[in-house]
């Protein structure tokens, strides 16, 4: 009886794949876009967990757990299906509904002081860099151990937080300002400020990079590659395909150096394992399958941890997988189990079928407001946007929650304030230069 259950069940999660796939494909097809939200949507969903999912399920090669059983294999799988196909279906079928308020006025701003306002702000990330490399044993201890034994110093997380503030919320600014600024330049001056404009964003590039963190390190090289498609050079699908192959290869090549600074090991298992990242999708399975008969419910409690705040008295949700995934909350280790996992551990089954078509319905809403705005700010932030909005799907809701404040709110807020004081200022002095020389 049991065996026919789960033939039956895996017949259906098969059929709905199969569907899933097909509606996806059809969308696909007719899309000018290679960055479709939809499209990029998709590749992460067979990156994050069909490819692992397979993996795990015909291998059996686990990282934490042992014999996990056919039936908690598949109940695990068709929570994720569902999820995404209510994902692809709420942004399909909802219209194209625009944010109120979303669109920020720059066109009275000089973009000249939001270039500046963006460099300050970058400076002001490289000080909260340095400072958090000195306080954790400088550059050589960097770049000698693994991730968590140089995050162990205590009181350094709010000069890392300084870092990403500074360091990710001017770049937008700096980019989009830029671009602006350089069709204004006579040629003899081109090529100067690009070499300073390069010069920043490889600061910023090369900052990132040095955490070892592969989600941190795709941000600015992601943000670019977006925001180039849609300012300055339409990409075509068969680049993207090729880009995507790089980022494959190039994912699996930075965990092996990963592991070589840890630890010294070296193998092409290793390489495999970061290609084929199954790290949260088998925390995914555990917390499913434990959720709430042997852990209970949080009811939101998570969701508020991981945001701006450094000790607020709730277990981490990564330190409450670990504890699901390994029996005990170990030091320095918290384990990711992505954005289906948070809700499940928070509201269960009911939490993961609300969210799905809100999400879906969010992600439409903010392409169609800041794909088609005329405002160049508002289309500058659309890359970093989308990339944090994607981001939930490995991480959690925390995670995005975060990163907007870090990376959405700074240029927002420098914009609003050149717009009305530095430029205002700026106009104020032309005009009396102007009539100072008319008398």
């Amino acid at each position: 009886m049991l065996n026919s259950a789960y033939i039956a069940l895996s017949v259906g999660i098969i059929i709905l794949s199969a569907l899933f796939i097909l509606r996806v494909w059809f969308y696909i097809r007719n899309q000018e876009d290679p960055f479709d939200p939809i499209l990029l949507f998709t590749l992460l969903a067979i990156y994050f967990y069909l490819i692992p999912g397979i993996y795990l399920f015909i291998t059996g090669d686990w990282v934490w757990l042992d014999n996990v059983p056919n039936r908690d294999f598949l109940i695990a799988s068709l929570v994720v299906l569902l999820f995404f196909i209510l994902v692809i279906n709420s942004y399909l079928r909802s219209p194209k509904l625009k944010l109120r308020g979303v669109g920020i006025n720059t066109s009275s701003a000089d973009f000249r002081y939001l270039f500046y306002a963006g460099v300050f702000w970058i400076v002001l990330g490289l000080v909260g860099y340095l400072l958090f490399v000195w306080l954790n044993g400088g550059f050589i201890r960097l770049f000698t151990v693994n991730r968590t034994q140089f995050q162990m110093v205590p009181n350094t997380q709010r000069y890392k937080i300084l870092a990403w503030t500074g360091l990710w919320g001017g770049l937008p600014l700096v980019v989009s300002s830029a671009h602006e600024l350089y069709k204004g330049i006579y040629n003899s001056y081109r090529q100067r400020f690009l070499f300073i404009v390069t010069g920043i964003v490889l600061a910023v590039i090369v900052a990132t990079l040095s955490f070892r963190s592969r989600l941190k390190a795709g941000y600015p090289i992601a943000f670019l590659l977006l925001y180039t498609h849609y300012r300055i050079y339409r990409f075509e699908m068969k680049q993207v395909g090729i880009i995507a192959a790089l980022g494959v290869i190039g994912i699996g090549g930075f965990s092996f150096v990963e592991h070589i600074i840890g630890s010294g090991d070296t193998s092409i298992q290793l390489l495999m394992n970061g290609i084929i990242y199954r790290v949260r999708f088998e925390p995914l399975i555990a917390v499913i399958n434990s959720v709430p008969v042997e852990q209970s419910l949080q009811f939101g409690t998570s969701l508020f941890y991981g945001g701006m705040w450094f000790d607020n008295g709730i277990t981490g949700l990564g330190n409450q997988i670990d504890l699901i995934v390994t029996g005990t909350n170990t030091s320095g280790l918290a384990i990711g189990g992505t954005v289906i996992a948070e809700l499940y551990l928070n509201y269960g089954i009911i939490g993961v079928l609300l969210f799905a078509p809100i999400y879906g319905l969010l992600l439409k809403s903010i392409r169609s407001t800041l794909i088609e705005s005329n405002n160049d700010l508002a289309q500058g932030l659309y890359p970093a946007i989308l990339f944090i909005m994607l981001a939930i799907i490995p991480t959690s809701i925390g995670w995005v929650f975060r990163n907007f404040m870090i990376v959405i709110l700074p240029p927002i807020v420098l914009s609003i304030f050149v717009r009305e004081f530095l430029s205002t200022v700026s106009n104020q002095d032309q005009v009396s230069e102007q009539e100072y020389n008319k008398s």
